[in-house]
């Protein structure tokens, strides 16, 4: 048990190195992320990158991932304004490029559920299935609002053949029809810098190694339980020993005392 807490805080180690270092994140969305740690002024004009704005349940990373793409690592502002002097801000450091998301100019695009309301193997609306900040609900809206989530490939192709392509489904394996007519999917490489998954995790392996410890401890109560009682027993144990010796010892006088009496009587 102890092993398998330390293969946890190793790998939560790992993870929370990567977060705290921002891996993954594209070069000038790092620079970014680095310098609101430090700079007030940019931290004032954005929220935060997508990526760290939305929790998603395990069951749909996957999915949520793929119909995000890159825009995951897009970085949400409060306003127009906001996102200008972080492009200028970019500019002048000659940081590379980033793509900004300004609440008050994302629209929304919000899809009738009632097309796939009930439908076999429809998990409902990206949107509706993840948890976020109200105050960017335009900016999920804009990007998952259109996005069904669906369980196979199979699925996918039956519902949009059946609303004429009319919005994008994305299965719990990453498969993706589109509004066009295409078809997107194959394998996909488990990475361990999803931007997604990783904050999940690392809340989960701190949850998993606080259970395991919590076994421990209770491991450990019961053990010393039972060596106070087990020390309990053993001088017991001893005192009886020395009881049954005295007894031994007095039993040999009254056998001796019966042999001399009984050898009196016959003389």
């Amino acid at each position: 048990m102890t092993t398998q807490i330390k293969v946890y805080e190793n790998r939560k180690k790992l993870l929370s190195d990567m977060q705290a270092e921002f891996e993954g994140y594209a070069y000038s969305v790092k620079r970014i992320l680095k310098e609101r740690e430090k700079n007030s002024a940019i931290n004032s004009k954005m929220v935060g990158v997508l990526a760290s704005l939305i929790k998603v349940p395990a069951q749909f990373e996957t999915a949520v991932e793929v119909a995000l793409g890159n825009a995951v690592q897009n970085i949400v502002t409060y306003n127009e304004d906001g996102a200008k002097d972080l492009i200028a801000y970019l500019k002048q450091n000659q940081f590379g490029r980033a793509t900004f998301l300004p609440i008050t100019s994302m629209k929304r695009r919000d899809m009738d559920e009632k097309l796939v309301a009930g439908k076999k193997g429809v998990f409902g609306v990206a949107s509706k299935l993840i948890s976020y900040d109200k105050k960017i609900d335009n900016v999920i809206s804009n990007l998952l609002g259109g996005t069904i989530i669906v369980d196979t490939l199979a699925t996918a192709v039956d519902i949009a053949k059946s609303n004429r392509f009319s919005f994008k489904i994305v299965t719990l394996e990453g498969d993706v029809v589109s509004t066009q007519g295409s078809l997107t999917g194959g394998s996909k490489k488990n990475e361990s810098t999803n931007l997604i998954s990783r904050e999940r995790e690392i809340e989960t392996l701190t949850e998993e190694i606080e259970k395991l410890e919590a076994k421990v401890y209770e491991y450990k109560n019961k053990i010393d339980y039972l060596n106070v009682d087990l020390n309990t027993s053993k001088a017991t144990e001893k005192k009886i020993l020395v009881q049954r010796s005295e007894i031994e010892i007095q039993l040999a006088k009254e056998q001796e005392k019966k042999a001399a009496f009984e050898e009196q009587q016959k003389r």
